[in-house]
């Protein structure tokens, strides 16, 4: 007998030390109002409480003022819809899930082709290889530079522009009294070269 009461007074002694162990700090007692602030006079408590219990009326009346309206709460399935009696309230919402489907496949139906999103660089290729993504995008961006380029070389000379009254040839030779030394950089890209320069001073 003394021994089976010794083990019950252990294990009773152990419960009560992990007990012990495990409660919560007194300032989180305080936080949950269980426990009363220590550090505050007994004829200030009930003045403390009253605060306390003002800012958390407070706080929750703020909560309150932005919450989403009912509407919302239904458009986004959160509530039912309150107008729907509760036995067709089933129907309402298989109604409703049969318009999102509708809706999600008419965008499915219009979105692009992969093929084109891959053109305007917005997908990666599929068929390549991620090792070889960064060497398909070079690529990619050397061929737009080429054409390009190719646009560039191929536009008409200021003479041509203005012979199709496209640019005005008074504007055109005081251009041209400027030094090509000091010719500003987005003219020279704007007229093409050195070459379409000296075409403008033979005007």
């Amino acid at each position: 007998m003394t021994t089976a009461s010794n083990q019950t007074h252990t294990k009773t002694t152990e419960e009560l030390d992990k007990f012990l162990q495990e409660r919560p700090a007194p300032e989180e007692l305080v936080e949950k109002n269980i426990l009363k602030e220590p550090h505050v006079a007994p004829a200030l408590q009930a003045q403390a409480e009253e605060l306390r219990r003002s800012q958390l009326e407070d706080a929750l009346n703020t909560k309150l003022e932005h919450r989403p309206p009912i509407s919302e709460l239904v458009e986004h399935n959160i509530l039912h819809e309150p107008h729907v009696a509760p036995t067709l309230q089933a129907q309402a919402d298989d109604l409703k899930r049969s318009q999102l489907e509708d809706t999600l496949n008419t965008k499915l139906e219009h979105r692009p082709p992969v093929s084109e999103l891959v053109e305007h660089n917005i997908l990666h290729d599929p068929t390549v290889s991620p090792a070889l993504q960064a060497h398909a995008d070079e690529l990619r961006r050397q061929q737009l530079e080429d054409k390009l380029n190719a646009k560039l070389q191929d536009r008409p000379s200021p003479g041509t522009l203005v012979e199709k009254n496209i640019l005005d040839t008074s504007a055109l030779h005081q251009l041209t009294r400027l030094s090509p030394l000091n010719f500003p950089r987005q003219l020279i890209t704007s007229y093409g070269c050195r070459q379409s320069l000296r075409d403008a001073q033979r005007l």
